[in-house]
């Protein structure tokens, strides 16, 4: 439900940027700054990707694992396994970037952007982590 949210208001904002960046600027440098923006976006995509694709090897293995021990329904990851998740919030983190920087606007592009930003992506995915560690040690 929040990432309807979410959408939503990017959306909202998307069409608010975009109308007062045409006025702003005209149609001819909105476009040019689409084009600047995405392919800042798609520079960082593409220096991400060698990450991203050790990401998807790591992510299947660590798949595999945690079907085989999620069949037991009192299976309680340890904190050593939530640590090796990494690789999977990272992959969780790239996709939507891509999506969001393929989309053609400004808005979009920058969050997409932000998302796989080499420092800001890390702090991201130490953040998930430690929620989930967090939540983890909550639970009795």
């Amino acid at each position: 439900m929040k990432w309807i949210l979410l959408i939503i208001i990017l959306g909202v904002a998307e069409v608010a940027t975009i109308s007062q960046l045409h006025s702003m600027f005209g149609t001819r440098d909105l476009v040019v700054l689409y084009i600047v923006t995405t392919a800042v976006g798609a520079l960082f995509l593409y220096l991400k990707a060698p990450e991203f694709k050790a990401a998807m090897k790591a992510t299947k293995g660590i798949q595999k694992k945690l079907k085989k021990r999620a069949k037991n329904p009192d299976y309680k990851p340890t904190l050593k396994e939530i640590e090796k998740l990494s690789p999977m919030v990272f992959v969780g983190l790239y996709v939507p970037a891509l999506v969001l920087i393929a989309i053609p606007g400004v808005i979009s592009d920058l969050v997409g952007t932000l998302m796989v930003f080499p420092g800001l992506s890390s702090w991201l995915v130490r953040r998930q982590i430690n929620k989930a560690i967090g939540n983890a040690e909550l639970q009795p």
